[in-house]
């Protein structure tokens, strides 16, 4: 059973609202021993260091902050407005953060980072047992030093989320009561308000991080949340905004750490009035109707500001949009563009901060107009109609604009027309009767593909943007003298300015043979036990199918490079390994045809989950379900319900993460809904 005889008694003040007493302790500091019971029989426990105090859990004569950052909850960045991180890997690994700020851990050899943790990776070829000991975590919120309302109208979750894996423990809803609890694994857990409805008395935040639990021994808390009434006037470039519905455009407070949008107003009500946590927040201006007085973006930028923690509830916040108007005439190789709905391309500014795209206008009008936010943005070419006089690319980037500094600009398009053959072994085109494939231009910024012809057409004519572009096979038909290729970049193609004829492209190939053995045995030749095996670029995506595993051969035309050989199960019969994908070898040199010998080895994963020391529940109203997850592919593998007993699957060589999800509870499961358990290495020796 879940041990309450080491009860930890914890208060987490957002905001210095309803700070804890003295002899609380913090819900972000671990308990003192730091042993990390609790855990899986494969998780690094947290040791003491020679201070005798467990790593995060700070010194006891510096006031208790760690490093999760301030006491108080909020965050102790600095001035400058980065996000520490804080996540405490254990000894066997550092926190590292993301460009988006998003923690997670960098382990050490031997270790697999998952999540928030380090789990050690241990070589099994046998049984494997996984004993999990789960604690309480219960929560008590008040808002402003008040117990939260007990009404469906004004409502919110609170959540254990660790962000870097997916996990998340739903602790319940503020309408509930006082006592929020849940059956939880021991880690480190961002605590998550979520506002499920409501929003004048909650806080309207929905994805909002209040506080760091490290949760080692069951865990009791209270969390005081801030509800700030924040709200000022809305202008638009220092001027009213236009009152009516048909201009019009809301201001969004977004949470930088994870994505959060707040609906504080609209710009034609001319002032907003949101409750929100304390906190920075980027400040956006999305487009509602209009763009003719209103900016035409549906996302943009417009400050930073702060939601200051103090004793105040109330915060007067003024929000300006700037504008700016932009204009100027679209050229097409110096000349006006046809004015033809049958040949015509869209012109698109892209946010380089939001990733927004605003309309400028088709080519065929031969000039735009635009009000805009002030800000930097790719220019960006999109093929409608046509394609014998605009050029045929659908996304094409033709420069970067700031449109602060140069607000009247001309669009010049520039053209190509290449012409070329196609040859197959630097010979004539032939092939087989049926047989046929494209090739195709890529381009490499915006992913962009442009159809250059058929093989079986021998040559190519197409005007296309100048740039630089990755020459791109795929078969469409192939019985052996064309390549299987789904995907195969043959070349790097600089294109000019003007008329050319470019080189030949050529489609080089290579014979790839070999036999298939599982585990040193001839595999089944069923149907209803077989595999496929493929060559695959992982890079690019590019594959060929080599052929099934009931088959025991396989031969198949490629074109030359380097690949990796990936399994995937068809149909799971007894025999076979049940991943979906599984790399089995590893840069694969193909360039003059090879032959392989593959040799799948098969292991049988079987074991039973623990918890508490006993065997998992067998009632359904206490279960999860137990999954692998493949390190190298993330291919996920079902083990099985853990109410149903021992488990067994088949699978192949490859480092594997144990994952377990909730799906019911009395309190005897964990709730957590993606929570890694422990790491198998599977090794042929």
């Amino acid at each position: 059973m879940v041990r309450l005889d080491r009860l930890a008694v914890a208060c987490l003040a957002v905001a210095f609202v309803g700070a804890c007493a003295d002899d609380s302790t913090r819900a972000d500091q671990a308990p003192e021993d730091g042993d990390g019971a609790g855990g899986t029989d494969t998780a690094e426990p947290h040791q003491e260091d020679e201070t005798g105090t467990a790593p995060g859990s700070g010194n006891p004569d510096d006031g208790g902050t760690d490093s999760q950052g301030a006491a108080d909850g909020s965050d102790d960045d600095g001035d400058n407005g980065d996000f520490a991180c804080a996540a405490d890997c254990g000894p066997a690994g550092k926190c590292v953060l993301s460009e988006d700020g998003l923690e997670s851990c960098a382990c050490d050899v031997g270790y697999t980072p998952f999540g928030m943790q380090c789990l050690v990776c241990k070589e099994t070829s046998g049984f494997t047992e996984l004993a999990i000991e789960p604690v309480d975590v219960a929560v008590r919120v008040l808002i402003n030093g008040e117990p939260a309302p007990a009404s469906n109208y004004e409502n919110a979750a609170i959540w254990l989320q660790d962000r870097a894996s997916g996990d998340r423990v739903r602790l319940g809803e503020t309408k509930d009561g006082s006592r929020l609890a849940a059956s939880v694994l021991p880690g480190t857990y961002d605590v998550m308000y979520e506002r499920l409805l409501g929003g004048n008395v909650v806080p309207r935040n929905e994805a909002a991080i209040v506080g760091r639990l490290d949760v080692w021994d069951s865990t009791e808390m209270e969390i005081d949340l801030q509800a700030v009434d924040v709200r000022g006037a809305i202008t638009l470039a220092g001027a009213e905004p236009p009152q009516g519905n048909y201009e019009n455009g809301k201001i969004v407070f977004v949470d930088p750490r994870t994505g959060d949008e707040i609906h504080v107003g609209n710009t034609n009500n001319g002032s907003y009035a949101a409750t929100v946590l304390p906190g920075k927040y980027d400040v956006h201006y999305q487009l509602l109707l209009g763009g003719d007085d209103v900016p035409s973006n549906r996302d943009a930028f417009i400050t930073t500001v702060e939601v200051k923690a103090d004793d105040s509830t109330r915060a007067q916040i003024d929000i300006d949009v700037p504008v700016i108007e932009i204009s100027g005439p679209i050229t097409l190789d110096g000349a006006s563009p046809p004015q033809s709905n049958y040949e015509t391309a869209a012109l698109v500014l892209v946010d380089l901060t939001t990733g927004d795209e605003v309309l400028l206008g088709e080519t065929q009008h031969g000039e735009f107009s635009r009000r805009v936010v002030p800000g930097v943005y790719d220019l960006v070419y999109q093929r409608i109609l046509g394609g014998d006089v605009v050029p045929i690319n659908r996304r094409a980037v033709l420069g970067t604009v700031d449109v602060v500094s140069e607000p009247n600009f001309t669009v010049a398009i520039e053209t190509a027309t290449i012409a070329g053959d196609f040859t197959l072994d630097d010979g004539p085109m032939t092939a087989a009767p049926g047989e046929d494939a494209t090739v195709s231009l890529l381009d490499p910024k915006t992913g962009d593909e442009i159809l250059l012809g058929n093989l079986s057409t021998g040559s190519f004519n197409r005007k296309v943007l100048p740039g630089s572009y990755d020459v791109v096979y795929s078969q469409l038909s192939a019985a052996g003298a064309l390549p299987a290729n789904t995907g195969a970049i043959l070349q790097s193609l600089d294109v000019a300015p003007g008329d050319s004829r470019v080189p030949a492209i050529d489609i080089g190939t290579a014979v790839v043979t070999g036999s298939i053995l599982l585990d040193g045995l001839e595999p089944p030749t069923s149907e209803f036990s077989d595999g496929r095996l493929y060559l695959r670029n992982q890079s690019s995506g590019d594959s060929v199918l080599l052929g099934s595993t009931r088959a025991g051969e396989f031969a198949a035309t490629v074109v030359p490079g380097t690949y990796d050989v990936v399994y995937v199960v068809e149909t799971a019969g007894e025999e076979v390994p049940v991943n979906n994908r599984a790399t089995v070898l590893s840069s694969i040199d193909v360039t003059d045809g090879a032959e392989l010998a593959l040799d799948i080895p098969v292991f049988e994963v079987l074991g039973r989950l623990l918890v508490n020391g006993t065997r998992a529940p067998s009632d359904t109203g206490n279960r999860g379900q137990l999954l692998l997850e493949d390190v190298a592919t993330g291919d996920i593998i079902p083990l099985g319900g853990t109410n149903a007993g021992d488990f067994s699957r088949n699978v192949t060589a490859g480092r594997y993460v144990v994952v377990y999800e909730g799906q019911a509870s009395t309190g005897i499961m964990p709730a957590n809904e993606h929570a890694g358990l422990a790491c198998l290495d599977l090794v042929v020796r």
